[in-house]
C-alpha cells in the first residue's frame, strides 16, 4: 500500500479533511535511513513515526485506536452529597416534575428523607438537586425509602399532625419521645388529654403536662399564688440589697449592723 493510499484511508477513519495524501506528505529522508538500521529498536521508529505523522497532520494507528477507544468511554458520574462514583443511581429522578438527570445516588437520597422525618420531624421533603427543590409525593417518598417501613410509618404519621394542626382541638403530645398529635373532642369538659402512642397525659386547658392531684381551678389558684410570691420576694430584694460591686459577682448583698 503506497503511501496516498494509507494517507486516504487514515483520512476515512479520522473524517479529517485537513488530511493530505500524496507524495507532498512523504517522512523525510531521516526516516528510511532508521528504517534501514540493524541498530535502531522497534519503538524508536515508532516514535519516529509519531512524529512524522504529526507533521503530516495523521495519527498513528495505536494513537487512533485509543482515541477512538476514550470517545466511546461514558462520562463518571458523581453524587453531589457524597461526592461518590462507585455508587448506585436511580434511572430516574426523585419525581416526575424534576427536569434534571438523577444526581444523587439511592443511599444518600433516602438518608435524607431518613434525617429529614426522624430527626427534624419534617413532612415536607424536597429534591437535593442544585436549583431543583421539588416537592417530593407520597408515593415518590414511599419509592425511595423501600423496605425502611420504620421511616415511612412516621412519615405518614407527620402528614396526618400536619392535616389534624388545623382542628382548633388540636392537642400535640409533650412527651419528648412520643412527639404524636391527636384532636381532642372534650376540650373543657374532659381537660385531661391521653396520648393514644404513649398514654402521657396533657392538660388541654394550660397545655403542660397533666397537674396530677389538682383541678384546674386549684392549679390556677396555686400558679396566682406563687406568682404574687415571686413579685413580693423580687420587690423585697430590690429594696433591701444592692449588687455587689464586683463586676465577676454582681450578686444582690445587703449590709447587716452589729451592735
Amino acid at each position: 500500500m503506497n503511501d496516498g493510499s494509507k494517507a486516504r484511508r487514515l483520512q476515512k477513519l479520522l473524517g479529517n479533511s485537513n488530511v493530505q495524501s500524496g507524495p507532498s506528505k512523504r517522512k523525510p529522508k531521516e526516516w528510511n535511513m532508521l528504517r534501514h538500521s540493524d541498530t535502531v529498536a522497534s519503538r524508536d521508529l515508532d516514535r519516529f513515526d509519531f512524529y512524522s505523522a504529526k507533521q503530516a497532520n495523521v495519527l498513528p494507528r495505536s494513537l487512533l485506536a485509543q482515541q477512538v477507544a476514550d470517545d466511546n468511554t461514558p462520562p463518571i458520574k458523581e453524587c453531589i452529597i457524597c461526592r461518590e462514583s462507585d455508587v448506585e443511581f436511580s434511572p430516574a429522578p426523585p419525581t416526575d416534575r424534576c427536569l434534571h438527570q438523577p444526581d444523587t445516588c439511592d443511599a444518600c437520597l433516602a438518608q435524607t428523607i431518613k434525617v429529614a422525618v426522624m430527626t427534624r420531624s419534617i413532612c415536607d421533603i424536597r429534591c437535593p438537586a442544585i436549583g431543583c427543590g421539588i416537592l417530593l409525593e407520597h408515593d415518590d417518598v414511599k419509592y425511595v425509602l423501600g423496605h425502611d417501613h420504620r421511616t415511612f410509618d412516621r412519615y405518614n404519621e407527620l402528614l396526618l399532625q400536619k392535616v389534624l394542626q388545623k382542628d382548633e382541638g388540636y392537642v400535640t403530645c409533650l412527651n419528648p419521645a412520643c412527639g404524636a398529635g391527636q384532636v381532642h373532642g372534650g376540650q373543657n369538659i374532659f381537660p385531661i388529654v391521653t396520648c393514644y402512642k404513649c398514654r402521657a397525659k396533657t392538660c388541654y386547658r394550660h397545655r403542660t403536662e397533666w397537674h396530677e392531684g389538682y383541678t384546674c381551678q386549684e392549679w390556677d389558684n396555686r400558679e396566682e399564688r406563687r406568682t404574687k410570691e415571686e413579685i413580693l420576694s423580687k420587690e423585697w430584694v430590690n429594696g433591701q440589697t444592692k449588687r455587689c460591686p464586683n463586676r465577676d459577682c454582681n450578686r444582690p448583698v445587703r449590709k447587716i449592723f452589729v451592735d
